[in-house]
């Protein structure tokens, strides 16, 4: 076939789709089976508690094969370890947060977990389906049907919707989690020099039941009894305090209580909160100077803006930073494809935007339900266009003076502002309704903005050479057939290596071109 389908797309497209049904019917089914067998021994029957399952799955897993079976590559493979010394197999890999060499909090300890014990961790989990149920509503890591999406959901409804005069946030960090974390939980060893050493402290990272306990551990601390006004939200280990309050002493009060709660909790498991890195800020009021917030004696610092789960929020709710901090992250990540492709040579338009779907569209996008509200704001709405300026430029092969209003028609692809609001409202619509049922209200969202889009290219004075050729945007998003490229951009947009252009710009003598 074609690159872009041939004749048989349709036929290939929906053998496709019947063989993925077919294989989705046949995991279903395997579930279902091994739910009931889980305790079947390979030998036969089936088990009468855990142990006998686990022992029976183990059987399964690692029979006693014999040993004289083994090929003449599989005996050299194990006389060939047996030769490579410990410190031989010793990699330490460094953090790269510029912290010295002789920080051992410099590198990161790294512990490979065994792919039976990982499937041991799975069964210990599915013999027991209730260990997630009683967790707190306000836990959104490691939870089905939560997410990133949900917990900043939950901070930016408190922040916007609170009765109270003035909201708090205070962001905590844990610090050392995976390296500090001790007690009967777990115990691991760790090989840090020539002499082995047995630790009882630190959780592998990777684990699959290592989730769902610590799911079960911060159960505890968001289910403290809290003072008035005092809400917390959690994801994984991020936690973040919500205080709500009519004036800058009872913020102070509320948090100092809370604070204080949360520290007795670590203490008694051995997590040690870091003051050093955590931080606060007002979303809601205005204060002639902050509030002085402490943790064991030691002050929050209070900042203007700060990064959480990804989103950056700011004091004001603006999110003109965050929209200037992931543009940019998008267009940083698309623009790795400029080794690969420049104006002249490379890859092909629709190859590019394949890539530009991928990487820029879905960075950019992030968590946009919770703030595409404000992409329209002048602010927020410049400083995405002009970061998706670069990566159309790269897209289109154009000339870097065309015009930012032009770019996006000629690359056929929406502006960034209005990426994010469909996303946006697509993703606030999403809950409790059909895929087919998403579909058809993301539809309606791009015909909006289709129809916002065409009314502002009908006005904008930049890019009139390009009118000429596409007045309608919505015709221009259909026409797939229209593949910019180094010479067709200039074709269109009239920016190129023309004498009119060289002229108008004062780098040529003349306007008239040799042909006449």
């Amino acid at each position: 076939m074609k690159a872009r389908g041939g004749e048989r797309e349709p036929e290939a497209r929906t053998d496709y789709l019947r063989a993925r049904a077919a294989y989705r019917r046949k995991m279903r089914e395997t579930k279902i089976i091994l739910q009931g067998n889980c305790g079947e021994r390979a030998c036969g029957g089936y088990a009468t508690d855990t142990a006998g399952a686990m022992f029976g799955v183990l059987r399964a897993l690692c029979p006693d094969d014999d040993p004289a079976g083994d090929s003449g590559y599989h005996r050299r493979v194990r006389v060939a370890a047996t030769l490579v010394p410990p410190s031989g197999r010793l990699l330490v890999i460094p953090k790269g947060n510029g912290k010295p060499v002789t920080d051992p909090n410099a590198y990161r300890p790294i512990t490979l977990l065994r792919v039976l014990g990982k499937i041991l961790e799975r069964m210990f989990l599915e013999l027991a389906p209730g260990l997630r149920d009683g967790i707190s509503g306000n836990q959104h890591g490691f939870v089905s049907r939560r997410s990133t999406a949900t917990a900043l959901h939950d901070i930016l409804g408190v922040s916007r919707g609170s009765a109270a005069k003035y909201v708090q946030l205070i962001f905590l960090d844990i610090s050392g989690l995976s390296t500090t974390r001790g007690g009967p939980w777990v115990g691991f060893l760790v090989g840090t020099e020539a002499v082995w050493k047995k630790s009882t402290m630190g959780c592998p990272q990777g684990s699959v039941l290592g989730p769902a306990l610590w799911d079960v551990l911060l159960d505890d601390l968001l289910r403290l009894p809290y003072p008035a006004g005092v809400k917390t939200v959690a994801y994984a280990d991020d936690v973040t305090v919500l205080v709500e309050a009519s004036s800058r002493a009872e913020i102070e009060q509320r948090s100092a209580q809370a604070l204080g709660l949360m520290q007795d909790w670590g203490r008694r498991n051995r997590l040690a909160f870091a003051p050093a890195k955590s931080c606060t800020m007002t979303v809601k009021g205005r204060l002639r100077r902050p509030p002085i917030v402490r943790m064991g004696g030691d002050s929050i610092r209070t900042v203007s803006a700060a990064t959480v789960l990804g989103l950056v929020l700011d004091e004001h709710l603006s999110f003109a930073q965050h929209a200037q901090s992931i543009g940019e992250r998008a267009s940083k990540s698309f623009g790795k494809v400029s080794r690969v492709s420049a104006a002249s040579w490379g890859m092909r338009c629709s190859s590019l935007k394949t890539i530009y779907l991928a990487t820029y569209l879905t960075t950019l996008t992030y968590v946009a339900g919770c703030w595409y509200e404000r992409a329209t704001l002048h602010v927020v709405r410049s400083a995405l266009l002009k970061t998706q300026r670069p990566a159309l430029t790269l897209l289109t092969k154009a000339y870097r003076t065309v015009s930012t209003a032009a770019l996006p028609v000629l690359a056929g692809v929406l502006p960034a502002h209005m990426e994010v609001v469909i996303a946006g409202k697509t993703d606030r619509e999403r809950e409790g309704r059909t895929a087919a049922e998403v579909r058809v209200f993301r539809r309606r969202a791009e015909e909006e903005m289709v129809a916002l889009w065409q009314k502002d290219w009908d006005e904008e004075k930049n890019g009139r050479e390009l009118y000429r050729y596409f007045p309608d945007v919505s015709a221009r998003l259909s026409f797939d057939w229209v593949e910019p490229d180094y010479q067709t951009s200039q074709l269109l947009t009239g920016h190129g290596c023309f004498r009119k252009r060289l002229y108008e710009l004062g780098l040529n003598e003349t306007s008239v071109c040799l042909c006449g």
